[in-house]
């Protein structure tokens, strides 16, 4: 049986056609576009294909970690890293691949391919860039976390360029926490937590009735048949009981 196929310029060939590279047996099925070729052949019918260079293929993995990242492989390939394939077959030789994105400094480096092989090139080994984190808060002695970890709130911390969470706290104040896109050199953040007021009730009441009450020197009301019911903050007050023709109380 003879198997015709279709190539550049329509040429046919059968089993009979011969396939080599690099001296050796080659299959045609392993032929690809970008493959270098040194085709021989009689009218409209090929006989020998020599591969001057085959291919090889780049795998790209990490690519996560680089933010609004690009890629550049030769001059043929230039796509955004969040649109680019995992694996790009190749010619065989060296390639230059450029990495660039918001949180690293352009990366270039070179690789060999060769027939049949695939070449790794990690972008988690590319250096991403710091940042400075200074923060402070309107009160003393509060806690401060990143990501969920404690650190010092009075000392600069070093983090790489992305997104993080920071929150501060202290007890008996509210808990204020953000979420921060660090993609500068130096940032400053400054934190405001609002003291927790904490409300109890006291009942006043006198016997006469008819006393006039003060709290710290402040008149709030007068007893009657019913407690005098005041809202308080927590904490220590003085309560003085008045009433004229009584000693006071």
């Amino acid at each position: 049986d003879i198997a015709e196929r279709n190539c550049v310029g329509n040429p046919k060939y059968d089993d009979q056609l011969v396939v080599t590279y690099k001296e050796q047996a080659h299959d045609i099925n392993m032929v690809k576009e970008i493959d270098v070729l040194t085709i021989r052949g009689y009218r409209d019918s090929l006989l020998h294909v020599e591969v001057e260079k085959s291919h090889g293929s780049i795998s790209i993995i990490n690519k996560e970690n680089i933010g609004n990242g690009t890629l550049e492989i030769g001059n043929n390939i230039i796509e955004n890293l969040s649109d680019s394939k995992d694996i790009y077959e190749v010619a065989e030789c060296i390639h230059k691949i450029v990495v660039d994105g918001s949180n690293i400094d352009k990366f270039s480096t070179s690789v060999s391919v060769k027939e049949g092989m695939t070449e790794v090139v990690d972008l988690s080994e590319i250096q991403r860039k710091k940042a400075a984190l200074s923060v402070r808060a309107n009160v003393n002695d509060f806690k401060f976390y990143i990501n969920g970890n404690e650190f010092p709130p009075n000392e600069s911390v070093e983090l790489e360029y992305g997104t993080y969470i920071l929150k501060a706290e202290k007890e008996s104040y509210t808990t204020d926490e953000r979420t921060v896109d660090i993609k500068q050199s130096f940032v400053a953040i400054d934190f405001n937590l609002e003291k927790v007021v904490k409300m109890g009730s006291i009942a006043i009441y006198s016997e006469p009735s008819e006393a006039d009450v003060y709290i710290d020197n402040l008149q709030v009301g007068t007893t009657g048949a019913s407690p005098l019911i005041k809202n308080l903050e927590y904490g220590t007050y003085t309560i003085l009981l008045r009433k004229l023709g009584y000693k006071d109380t």
